[in-house]
């Protein structure tokens, strides 16, 4: 009887040390499909480093969102892009000025928008510049992201 459990026991320790073995084997995973919504050659291929933006196109990108915002005239787009052009290459000063000092340069940030603040408000329409002045409108979400949920309310005790 003690060699049949002996036996038993020997084979059950054999599986396992077995199956440890093959969970842990050296072959390569097999590559999953793509999850729905993303580009196989991003997955697959790095991207190469971007170039930063200089002031100019930095500032095309924020009057056109400004633009399609509050539909700019075609009389306040060039004025509009100066603005931001100014403020850009203020900004980039400013982060010279500061010199790593955060207090600093959000300090130097502050009067930079406040100033750029006041040049729009030149620019704007009082429609526009209210509209301006509200409250953003939720940022579209990103793909494969999910929303969060609120935690449960216990029920009363």
């Amino acid at each position: 009887m003690k060699k049949v459990i002996l036996n038993v026991t020997l084979a059950a320790v054999f599986m396992i040390f077995t199956a440890g073995v093959f969970a842990q084997s050296a072959t390569t995973p097999t590559p999953t499909a793509p999850a729905q919504g993303t580009a196989p050659a991003a997955q697959t291929q790095p991207q190469p480093p971007r170039k930063p933006l200089t002031p100019e196109e930095r500032a095309d990108r924020q009057t056109a969102g400004l633009t399609k915002r509050l539909n700019l005239t075609q009389d306040q787009i060039p004025k509009v892009k100066e603005l931001f052009v100014t403020s850009i290459k203020q900004e980039e000063a400013d982060r010279k000025t500061a010199a790593g000092d955060k207090d600093k340069f959000r300090e130097l940030s502050k009067t930079r928008d406040d100033n750029r603040k006041a040049g729009l408000k030149k620019v704007l329409t009082p429609e526009q510049w209210e509209k301006f002045n509200a409250a953003p409108a939720q940022p579209a979400q990103k793909p494969g992201s999910q929303t969060p949920t609120p935690a449960p309310v216990p029920a009363g005790k």
